[in-house]
């Protein structure tokens, strides 16, 4: 492991296990039992500083982020531009007058109101930023006007203003900005008293612990929002019951939302969560859906995904290598469950069955056992990011008869649009199903090939599943593209385990997309205004060999009751 990728796993796991909390907790001032979801930036200046002075994010701006707006402003009219400075200036100015913590939240609106959720903020104000200061900013974006108002706490009164949607004051450096006066209010009063609104949502409490010294982060509570999914489903079938009386044959047609609300459960999720650290060269995130009860929603996820994965040896090592991963996930499992749910759901799901069961008796494809065939394994690799169709995808199948055939139907089907050819296997060749046509429809003849190579079905263009023909041949022993030294440097800086691997060259990526970009812009250009101006915005982008030499490595983990993903951005 190299200096710079010491220094990343030191500072950021390290720090994230031993270092305090920062003490900033603005979120301890929401109503506790009405915040459904929760979104905060713990210090707006640091992540400005980190806009300016992190490697990575620099090289965003003036690669990438620079020169689209630079070339934008060319095609831009007086008018657009001035409107576009105006609105850096004002960025500039909320900066300033918000240097700490923001917290921007989701709050139950109350079954009485006409929208189901209502939003808050709630910033800290920089050294001599008051009501008058916030009240100008407000105008400038906003033009209206503006009503002054008084909030009630107790015997005193806070000056506020309101406008047509929204309320705002500033109560000890705080600003406070709510769709309902009565939230305002409830905020404003829990920081005058210093006390929380409530007995805190034991759900956030749990979440801030885990995400350590995160500058950005977001978490929802389920247990709430299951609440808000039930009451919009139950309130639907209240008003589609009320039509069906009025109007008998909607009957037939009709489907309530409780049963397939109930089907789903999605009172079994307890919190979904998410953030990210900034360290010195790139940053770290983690995220994780966390669950009380195995069913509904939940058990999509837990009958599709095992713990622990393998990495096979069938792709080749490529200094053109994008991108690579490996999982536990299961496609057919997760398609079954998902069809068992819909049965639960609606009793109308047994036409689809009915429609399974005449595919297989007429054309002798078997998609349950398709399905059940497509065991847990899914595996993908990429030496081109401006050629999709040259991924290769790679699934692990338990049974190779039924799913055989389904490849034969498809040709069936797409002929003769597409011409079919499968060859015998040898002793030393597999059998292969190659698909060729004008998949881009451009009058390009192209070759895609699908083969089975021990258990596994290999998916892809005919040159890269060549490739991976050839690869296996050379036996388990092969030299791998997992051997590559950036994903195993990626990997030391992750936990053990997990059910889930995925690798991402950026740079490769960027320049890939770029030259995607602008290739498809020019061959659009003067078929009208707007591919006029992509393309001379992505004219403006001179991607690098060498640029954005980054790597993503990620890891999913499936433990106790919580599906996890954790991700780091490292210099190479």
């Amino acid at each position: 492991m190299n200096i710079t990728l010491k220094k990343l796993a030191l500072t950021v796991f390290a720090s994230a296990a031993l270092v305090p909390f920062a003490v900033a907790d603005l979120e301890k001032y929401l109503p506790s039992g009405e915040t459904l979801a929760l979104a905060k930036i713990e210090n707006v200046a640091a992540l400005e500083k980190y806009g300016n002075t992190n490697p990575l994010a620099v090289e965003m701006k003036t690669k990438l982020i620079a020169p689209i707006f630079a070339a934008a402003a060319k095609d831009a009219s007086d008018q657009e531009a001035q409107d576009f400075a105006k609105a850096m200036k004002k960025l500039e100015t909320l900066t300033a007058a918000f240097p700490g913590e923001v917290v921007i939240a989701l709050l139950d609106a109350g079954v009485k109101a006409k929208k189901p959720v209502c939003g808050a903020l709630i910033a800290d104000c920089a050294e001599g930023v008051d009501l008058e200061k916030i009240t100008e900013i407000y105008k400038e974006g906003y033009p209206g006007t503006l009503k002054d108002i008084k909030i009630k706490i107790g015997k005193s009164e806070i000056p506020a203003k309101k406008a047509k949607d929204e309320a705002f004051a500033v109560v000890d450096g705080k600003f406070i900005l709510a769709e309902k006066t009565a939230n305002l209010r409830q905020i404003a009063k829990a920081i005058k008293s210093g006390r929380k609104i409530n007995a805190s949502a034991v759900v956030y409490e749990i979440m801030r612990k885990r995400m350590g010294n995160a500058d950005i982060w977001f978490c929802a509570n389920g247990a709430l929002i299951a609440k808000k999914i039930y009451a919009a489903a139950g309130e639907y079938d209240k008003k589609l019951a009320e039509e069906m009386k009025e109007d008998p044959s909607k009957a037939m047609f009709s489907v309530m939302t409780t049963p397939i609300v109930k089907a789903f459960a999605p009172e079994s999720i307890d919190a979904i969560w998410w953030s990210v650290s900034y360290t010195e060269n790139g940053a770290v995130s983690e995220g994780a859906i966390s669950w009380n009860e195995n069913k509904g929603l939940v058990s999509l996820l837990t009958d599709s995904i095992k713990d622990g994965f393998e990495k096979p040896t069938l792709f080749p090592p490529s200094e053109n290598l994008v991108s690579i991963g490996a999982s536990s996930f299961s496609v057919g499992a997760f398609v079954n469950r998902l069809m068992g749910i819909a049965r639960e759901a609606s009793p109308l799901f047994g036409i689809v069955d009915m429609q399974l069961m005449n595919l297989k008796a007429t054309e002798n494809v078997d998609v349950p056992a398709i399905l059940t065939a497509l065991g847990n394994g899914s595996f993908t690799y990429s030496l081109s990011a401006n050629e999709p169709e040259s991924t290769v995808w790679v699934q692990t199948v338990s049974d190779k008869a039924p799913v055989a055939v389904a490849l034969e139907k498809i040709a069936e089907t797409l002929a003769p649009k597409v011409a079919f050819t499968k060859t015998e296997s040898t002793a030393d060749t597999p059998e292969i199903y190659t698909f060729s046509g004008d998949f881009d429809q451009d009058g390009a003849v192209d070759a895609a090939s699908a083969v089975f190579l021990g258990d596994k079905l290999c998916l892809g263009s005919k040159e890269t599943v060549d490739q991976i023909i050839s690869q296996y041949k050379k036996g388990k022993d092969a030299p791998s593209a997992w051997d590559n030294a950036k994903i195993k440097a990626g990997e030391a800086l992750l936990p053990p385990g997990g059910s889930g691997l995925s690798y991402l060259h950026l740079g490769k990526m960027i320049s890939g997309i770029v030259d995607y970009a602008q290739e498809t812009a020019a061959m659009l250009e003067d078929s009208d205004e707007l591919y006029d101006a992509s393309a001379d915005v992505f004219s403006e982008l001179k991607i690098e060999e060498g640029d954005f030499d980054y790597s993503v490595i990620s890891k999913t983990y499936l433990k106790d009751k919580e599906l996890s993903a954790k991700t780091v951005i490292y210099k190479n």
